[in-house]
């Protein structure tokens, strides 16, 4: 799974746990093996819930599980990405690549 947003620290106990606001956008593949199984494009995440977003990493996982043919039960690892490094257009990150009207994008 890929998440695109920004992390923050928290220190509880006097240890420093990081846990993520409302990521900017997610992303996820299957793999088995050496090949793509599955892939979900990354899909902002504007006006979620973190219940809501918990809610779309288990369909993920379910429509991984009906794909692969058995259960899958997590992700096998995360990879962080900055929110500037979100792929999907048009976003509000990248204002700069609309056109005058807002209304496409800048050829």
């Amino acid at each position: 799974m890929t998440l695109y947003g920004d992390k923050v620290g928290r220190r509880t106990a006097g240890e420093v746990q990081e846990r993520w606001r409302i990521p900017h956008a997610i992303a996820a593949q299957l793999w088995h093996d050496q090949e793509l199984i599955a892939k979900i494009e990354p899909t902002h995440c504007f006006g979620l819930s973190r219940l809501q977003i918990q809610q779309m990493n288990v369909r993920i996982l379910q429509m991984f599980s009906e794909r692969l043919g058995h259960p899958v039960t997590g992700f096998h690892e995360l990879i962080e990405k900055p929110r500037l490094d979100c792929p999907i257009r048009p976003c509000p990150l990248h204002e700069d690549e609309f056109d005058a009207t807002g209304t496409g994008l800048v050829e």
